[in-house]
Protein backbone atom coordinates (compact mmCIF):
# COMPACT_ATOMS: atom_id res chain seq x y z
CA UNK A 1 0.00 0.00 0.00
CA UNK A 2 3.09 2.46 0.83
CA UNK A 3 4.72 1.81 -2.32
CA UNK A 4 1.78 2.29 -3.96
CA UNK A 5 1.02 5.57 -2.33
CA UNK A 6 4.21 6.55 -3.31
CA UNK A 7 4.02 5.97 -7.28
CA UNK A 8 0.31 8.10 -7.03
CA UNK A 9 2.37 11.14 -5.25
CA UNK A 10 5.32 10.57 -8.00
CA UNK A 11 8.19 9.74 -5.27
CA UNK A 12 8.64 6.39 -6.61
CA UNK A 13 8.90 5.41 -10.18
CA UNK A 14 6.16 2.86 -11.33
CA UNK A 15 8.13 -0.28 -13.22
CA UNK A 16 6.16 0.97 -16.39
CA UNK A 17 7.45 4.69 -16.17
CA UNK A 18 11.03 3.15 -16.26
CA UNK A 19 10.28 1.10 -19.29
CA UNK A 20 9.17 3.91 -21.37
CA UNK A 21 12.06 5.97 -20.29
CA UNK A 22 14.24 3.50 -21.54
CA UNK A 23 12.11 2.35 -24.66
CA UNK A 24 11.04 6.30 -25.69
CA UNK A 25 14.33 8.51 -24.91
CA UNK A 26 15.56 10.49 -27.59
CA UNK A 27 19.29 9.32 -26.27
CA UNK A 28 21.04 6.35 -27.37
CA UNK A 29 20.05 3.25 -25.75
CA UNK A 30 21.59 1.76 -22.95
CA UNK A 31 23.58 -1.87 -23.43
CA UNK A 32 22.57 -5.19 -21.64
CA UNK A 33 25.34 -4.19 -19.09
CA UNK A 34 24.28 -0.78 -18.25
CA UNK A 35 20.46 -2.53 -18.02
CA UNK A 36 22.02 -5.03 -15.63
CA UNK A 37 23.65 -2.35 -13.23
CA UNK A 38 21.30 0.35 -13.44
CA UNK A 39 18.06 -1.03 -13.32
CA UNK A 40 17.69 -3.13 -10.30
CA UNK A 41 19.14 -0.91 -7.13
CA UNK A 42 16.03 1.66 -7.62
CA UNK A 43 12.98 1.44 -6.16
CA UNK A 44 9.87 0.41 -8.40
CA UNK A 45 6.80 -1.41 -8.24
CA UNK A 46 7.75 -5.28 -9.29
CA UNK A 47 7.47 -6.45 -12.95
CA UNK A 48 9.57 -9.05 -15.63
CA UNK A 49 11.46 -7.75 -18.05
CA UNK A 50 13.03 -8.91 -20.82
CA UNK A 51 15.94 -7.00 -22.54
CA UNK A 52 17.95 -8.42 -25.39
CA UNK A 53 20.06 -7.64 -28.26
CA UNK A 54 21.26 -9.74 -31.21
CA UNK A 55 24.04 -11.33 -29.24
CA UNK A 56 22.63 -11.33 -25.43
CA UNK A 57 19.22 -11.32 -22.86
CA UNK A 58 18.67 -9.79 -19.82
CA UNK A 59 16.36 -10.74 -17.91
CA UNK A 60 15.38 -8.71 -14.71
CA UNK A 61 12.97 -10.13 -11.96
CA UNK A 62 11.48 -7.12 -10.18
CA UNK A 63 10.59 -7.04 -6.64
CA UNK A 64 9.64 -3.29 -4.80
CA UNK A 65 13.87 -2.89 -3.46
CA UNK A 66 15.48 -5.54 -5.33
CA UNK A 67 16.38 -7.34 -8.89
CA UNK A 68 17.59 -10.94 -9.88
CA UNK A 69 19.17 -10.74 -13.10
CA UNK A 70 19.75 -13.43 -15.19
CA UNK A 71 21.21 -13.35 -18.47
CA UNK A 72 22.59 -15.45 -21.30
CA UNK A 73 23.68 -15.31 -24.92
CA UNK A 74 21.52 -18.15 -26.19
CA UNK A 75 17.86 -18.24 -25.04
CA UNK A 76 16.01 -17.61 -21.57
CA UNK A 77 11.94 -17.48 -20.83
CA UNK A 78 10.58 -16.10 -18.25
CA UNK A 79 6.71 -16.03 -17.16
CA UNK A 80 5.04 -15.13 -13.99
CA UNK A 81 7.09 -16.19 -11.32
CA UNK A 82 10.65 -16.05 -9.92
CA UNK A 83 13.19 -18.49 -11.12
CA UNK A 84 13.90 -19.77 -7.66
CA UNK A 85 9.96 -20.70 -6.74
CA UNK A 86 10.73 -23.31 -9.68
CA UNK A 87 12.14 -25.42 -6.51
CA UNK A 88 10.32 -24.75 -3.71
CA UNK A 89 9.06 -27.25 -1.01
CA UNK A 90 5.79 -27.25 0.46
CA UNK A 91 6.97 -25.99 3.21
CA UNK A 92 8.71 -22.99 1.35
CA UNK A 93 5.49 -21.71 -0.07
CA UNK A 94 3.60 -22.41 3.27
CA UNK A 95 6.51 -20.54 4.66
CA UNK A 96 6.40 -17.21 1.85
CA UNK A 97 2.33 -17.50 1.56
CA UNK A 98 1.76 -16.81 5.07
CA UNK A 99 4.76 -14.21 5.35
CA UNK A 100 2.29 -12.39 2.86
CA UNK A 101 -0.37 -13.07 4.88
CA UNK A 102 -2.25 -15.65 2.54
CA UNK A 103 -4.01 -18.36 4.47
CA UNK A 104 -3.29 -21.23 1.87
CA UNK A 105 -1.40 -22.26 -0.92
CA UNK A 106 -4.27 -23.31 -3.30
CA UNK A 107 -4.96 -20.75 -5.86
CA UNK A 108 -1.67 -18.93 -5.50
CA UNK A 109 0.19 -22.61 -6.29
CA UNK A 110 -2.01 -23.38 -9.29
CA UNK A 111 -1.39 -19.81 -10.70
CA UNK A 112 3.02 -20.56 -10.26
CA UNK A 113 2.12 -24.37 -11.63
CA UNK A 114 0.94 -22.65 -14.81
CA UNK A 115 3.01 -20.03 -15.05
CA UNK A 116 5.80 -22.59 -14.65
CA UNK A 117 3.89 -24.91 -17.38
CA UNK A 118 3.89 -21.96 -19.99
CA UNK A 119 7.65 -21.60 -19.53
CA UNK A 120 8.25 -24.91 -19.69
CA UNK A 121 6.58 -25.19 -23.25
CA UNK A 122 8.73 -22.65 -24.36
CA UNK A 123 11.89 -23.87 -23.52
CA UNK A 124 10.71 -27.15 -24.79
CA UNK A 125 9.87 -25.26 -28.63
CA UNK A 126 12.89 -23.97 -28.68
CA UNK A 127 15.01 -26.81 -28.07
CA UNK A 128 13.19 -28.62 -30.32
CA UNK A 129 14.34 -25.81 -32.76
CA UNK A 130 17.73 -25.65 -32.02
CA UNK A 131 18.20 -29.71 -32.25
CA UNK A 132 17.50 -29.48 -35.29
CA UNK A 133 19.91 -26.94 -35.94
CA UNK A 134 17.47 -24.73 -37.39
CA UNK A 135 17.47 -20.60 -37.28
CA UNK A 136 14.98 -19.86 -35.31
CA UNK A 137 12.35 -16.70 -37.25
CA UNK A 138 9.80 -14.65 -36.56
CA UNK A 139 7.03 -16.94 -37.57
CA UNK A 140 8.37 -19.16 -35.51
CA UNK A 141 8.12 -16.99 -32.23
CA UNK A 142 4.34 -16.09 -33.00
CA UNK A 143 3.48 -19.80 -33.72
CA UNK A 144 5.22 -20.05 -30.04
CA UNK A 145 3.28 -17.29 -28.67
CA UNK A 146 0.43 -18.64 -29.78
CA UNK A 147 0.34 -21.98 -28.27
CA UNK A 148 -1.15 -22.99 -25.86
CA UNK A 149 -0.55 -22.44 -22.41
CA UNK A 150 1.79 -19.54 -23.28
CA UNK A 151 -1.74 -18.04 -24.79
CA UNK A 152 -4.47 -18.79 -22.45
CA UNK A 153 -7.53 -16.83 -21.39
CA UNK A 154 -5.33 -14.90 -19.12
CA UNK A 155 -3.62 -13.31 -21.78
CA UNK A 156 -3.81 -9.47 -23.23
CA UNK A 157 -0.90 -8.88 -25.35
CA UNK A 158 1.70 -10.20 -27.06
CA UNK A 159 4.61 -8.77 -29.11
CA UNK A 160 7.27 -9.79 -30.87
CA UNK A 161 10.82 -7.04 -30.38
CA UNK A 162 13.93 -6.69 -32.65
CA UNK A 163 16.11 -4.55 -31.37
CA UNK A 164 18.14 -4.18 -34.69
CA UNK A 165 14.33 -3.58 -36.40
CA UNK A 166 13.24 0.10 -37.52
CA UNK A 167 10.63 2.52 -35.30
CA UNK A 168 11.19 0.96 -32.03
CA UNK A 169 11.70 -2.69 -32.65
CA UNK A 170 7.91 -3.89 -32.99
CA UNK A 171 7.64 -6.83 -35.27
CA UNK A 172 4.79 -7.96 -34.45
CA UNK A 173 1.83 -7.00 -31.41
CA UNK A 174 -1.03 -9.19 -30.85
CA UNK A 175 -4.05 -7.81 -28.38
CA UNK A 176 -6.40 -10.34 -26.99
CA UNK A 177 -9.95 -10.79 -25.95
CA UNK A 178 -10.01 -10.06 -22.40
Amino acid sequence: MYHHLLVLLGHRPSFPSRLRRILLSPTPHPTISDLSQKFPPSPSSPGYVTFCTPDDILIIEKDLKTAKIITSNEFLAVTNHDQIMESWSSEQWVHALTKEGFPGIGAVREILEDSVARKERMSRMWRSTSLKDAAVDVEDVKTWLTTEPIVNELTHFSCIMDPAAQGGGLVWVRAYDS
